[in-house]
């Protein structure tokens, strides 16, 4: 608790989804997807009071279950919410057409947990397309992968522009990105000033 006064902090679950270029968006709490995890996550305690400048461990226990859903990825976010008390509103008594509003403003933030066991059946990412693409101002490659594994694809990927009849070669920018099964990836990889005729690789 970096704060000058005691807190309270309580800790929920929620899962998410990401979309093809990282974006995560966070599931409604109560609703868990195929590869869901807070259906088998617990914290303890779920709620911690912190003086300032206090720190304090939970313990976060994951229940895998005994079937086949435990041989591929799961995730999930860990919540953790300052808990506030609502504060009495005192009404305007003498004027009977006024309205009380409260605002209580508060601070939260969330942790991704990833479970990714050593024993998938499938762990595989596939490139779906691989595009040459060019405007007036610009020439850009677009990649599009897919995991179409059970596993978490952590990846790594560079753009590699060879001229084969010099052979002077030039590494464009690496990405490292993840890639969650069933889900696809989308990069694009801006070409380099203005490289000098010739036939090329990439």
């Amino acid at each position: 608790n970096d704060t000058r006064k005691s807190e309270n902090f309580k800790k929920t679950f929620s899962d998410f989804s990401m979309s093809n270029t990282g974006k995560v968006t966070q599931v409604p709490i109560g609703q868990s997807g195929e590869f869901g995890l807070t259906k088998w996550i617990s914290a303890s305690p779920s709620l911690v009071e912190l003086k300032p400048g206090e720190k304090k461990k939970v313990a976060i226990t994951i229940s895998l279950p005994e079937t086949d859903e435990a041989y591929r990825a799961a995730w999930g976010l860990i919540m953790v919410d300052r808990v506030t008390n609502r504060q009495f509103l005192t009404p305007d008594k003498t004027n009977e057409k006024t309205m009380n509003m409260g605002v209580i403003p508060t601070f939260g933030f969330g942790v991704h947990v990833f479970q990714n066991p050593p024993n998938l059946k499938i762990n595989k990412v596939e490139i779906v397309s691989f595009q040459f693409n060019y405007d007036d101002s610009s020439k850009y490659v677009t990649l599009k992968v897919k995991n179409v594994g059970d596993g978490m694809g952590f990846c790594k990927s560079y753009l590699e522009l060879n001229n084969t009849n010099t052979g002077k070669t030039e590494k464009i920018l690496l990405k490292q990105f993840v890639v969650f099964p069933g889900m696809e990836r989308i990069f694009e990889f801006s070409m380099p000033g203005k490289p000098s005729k010739g036939k090329y690789s990439l």
